[in-house]
Formats: C-alpha cells, structure tokens, sequence
C-alpha cells in the first residue's frame, strides 16, 4: 500500500498538457475522416455499405504519436517514489516587523498598554517562527 501513497510527481504542471495532447488528436482525427462530409449527408447504412471497408491500421496510425506524446508528458512530469525535501521549507523568509511607536501607544486606557500588547505579539511572533 506505501508504494501508492510514496508515489508523486516533481513537476505535475506538466500533466495540464495532456487534456491539451488529447483535444489535439481529437480535432487531427475528425479532421482527417476521409469521408467526414459524407456521414453528415448520408445515412450510415447506406455509408457502410458503399464504401469497401476500412483500413485498419488507420485507425491505429494516429493513436501512435499520441501514445508517445502521453509517455513523454509524464516521464517531463519527473514521476518518483522518493519524496524530495523542499528547498523552501529549511530556509524561511526573513521577516521584518515595523512599530510605530506613538505617544498613544502609552495611554492608560487598555490593560496592559498597547506597547506592552504589541511587545508581546512580536515575542510572540517570534517564538512561532521557525529558526532563531
């Protein structure tokens, strides 16, 4: 079950390009309907039975290319079981924190003073970050 769970990619943006590989093959393939102005004026029966059949390997000639592209969009994609650390996750942001130390910061009105309470969200601040 763990080897479903480790599986990820490393670069999934790039799984947004098959819905875009697939809608290109299905506008190719219509397009390249030999009799594709026919079927909208004929009935299929009277289609099927005045053409001599159809060419089998046509049918697969098309889905090569885009198996291929597929198998190319997920090996770019970079499919692992191993997870890699995050560059970011070691290295936090540096952080600055402004005060405007003000005459109304020392007003008796609040208990404790809003300096004191903005001391104490910074410490506070402080001890949440990881690091120092």
């Amino acid at each position: 079950m763990s080897f479903l769970q480790d599986f990820h990619f490393i670069r999934p943006v790039w799984l947004l390009l098959i819905p875009v590989a697939l809608g290109i093959w299905w506008m190719r393939r219509s397009i390249d309907d030999p009799f594709r102005a026919w079927r909208k004026v004929v009935d299929p029966e009277l289609l099927a039975a005045m053409t001599l059949g159809e060419d089998t390997r046509s049918k697969w000639r098309g889905l090569v290319p885009l198996v291929a592209v597929l198998i190319g969009i997920i090996a770019v994609a970079g499919p692992t079981w191993r997870p890699e650390p995050s560059p970011f996750a070691d290295d936090p942001a540096p952080a600055m924190v402004l005060l405007k130390a003000d005459k109304t910061m020392d007003l008796s009105d609040l208990s404790p003073s809003r300096m004191e309470r903005a001391r104490l969200k910074v410490t506070d601040f402080a001890k949440a970050r990881p690091g120092e």
